[in-house]
């Protein structure tokens, strides 16, 4: 009995040492399986290796995913209000968008089904659809809104403005894996109507232009943009914008018979001072006339120019004639002080002569500075 007790307590004695072996050989065995297979990396790093690849393929601004390509005609009927003061204009023009390929998937009625536009303008206001259109491989629509663009008043009154329409795509069809769409510059056009009038102003010739407009965000990120020191981080939505660009001007002879032509003649009119008499009080009064003549007239031109940050061709002619016109009040003024004070004629006629000297090179000084 007590040899029974015995063995019993040495044979529960080694279970401790047995269950240690047994787990030791366990955990050599899963070491060794885990060795030989590569440890998964975490998903943050590998999304971060994800982005380094995608940014080696799209530095140059390529779009993901699959494109589909269009064509974009926009046929102008009519150009209402130019506001320069603010730089809009209203436009009435139809829109036609198709695609250039012949198997390409895009179907607008999916757009027609929910009640959405497909394309918009993003220097537009206040944008009007009309007798909209939709076929599985063709949009069109005829908008009347507000547009907003840059002017510019540098050869002001001879400037020739250019109005432009831009349009980007909404149009997406994850069905088809489109996620996006390009418009192909050289299929695109741009048409004017025999009609189409600009009340005040005649069209000139005009140009169709397709560009990469990249909108900074953070929620669409259609590809990615390193930033200067190498870093990621920076994200950015691209889209293809197509810009048409309508160019309007009014006739050179009418703007200089209305603007330049009463300025050089009221500016003439002070040089007949310097053959009057010696009535230096007169010729003083006269002029003087003149130059307010001159300041209002051209407070009227400059009504309907916006401030500018530059001089215009009206500006660079505007300071030349107060120039002149300084000059033809000051030369009497200063001869008038030398006959009361010096009773000099040999330098009163000095001083009548190099003040025309004076007139003469701020003149041919300023023909160049004007062009």
């Amino acid at each position: 009995m007590n040899q029974h007790k015995v063995n019993n307590k040495i044979k529960f004695s080694h279970h401790p040492v047995s269950l240690s072996i047994l787990v030791l050989i366990l955990s050599l065995y899963f070491m060794q399986a885990y060795a030989e297979e590569p440890i998964d990396l975490p998903d943050i790093e590998r999304e971060y290796g994800d982005l380094c690849d995608q940014i080696e393929e799209r530095k140059d601004g390529r779009y993901v995913g699959i494109p589909s390509k269009f064509a974009v005609t926009v046929y102008l009927i009519g150009i209402g209000e130019i506001d320069r003061e603010v730089g809009s204009y209203e436009m009435d023009f139809w829109l036609y968008v198709s695609p250039i390929e012949e198997d390409d998937p895009s179907d607008f009625c999916v757009y027609l089904r929910d009640d959405y536009d497909p394309f918009f303008f993003p220097n537009g206001r206040d944008v009007e659809y009309s007798s909209q259109s939709w076929e599985p491989d063709f949009y069109q629509a005829r908008v009347i809104g507000t547009f907003f663009d840059e002017m510019d008043f540098q050869d002001y009154p001879f400037e020739k403005l250019n109005l432009s329409v831009r349009v980007e795509s909404n149009a997406e069809f994850p069905k088809y894996n489109i996620t996006h769409t390009v418009f192909d510059e050289q299929s695109s056009s741009i048409k004017i109507d025999k009609a189409a009038v600009v009340p005040g102003w005649t069209i000139k010739p005009h140009s169709v232009k397709v560009k990469e407009h990249v909108y900074f965000s953070e929620e669409k990120p259609r590809y990615y943009i390193p930033s200067e020191d190498g870093e990621v981080g920076i994200t950015s939505e691209a889209s293809s914008q197509y810009i048409a660009t309508f160019t309007v001007e009014r006739s050179p002879y009418g703007q200089f018979l209305k603007n330049i032509f009463p300025v050089i003649l009221i500016t003439s009119f002070c040089l007949v001072s310097f053959w009057l008499p010696q009535d230096y009080i007169t010729k003083i009064e006269l002029n003087a006339i003149f130059l307010v003549t001159l300041v209002f007239f051209i407070q009227v031109v400059m009504e309907s120019v916006p401030p500018t940050g530059y001089l215009t061709i009206f500006d660079k002619i505007m300071l030349i004639s107060y120039s002149v016109m300084a000059i033809s009040i000051l030369s009497p003024a200063i001869q008038l002080r030398m006959d009361a004070v010096h009773k000099d004629d040999v330098m009163i006629k000095k001083v009548n002569r190099y003040s025309l000297y004076a007139i003469a090179i701020i003149v041919i000084i300023g023909i160049p500075f004007i062009f």
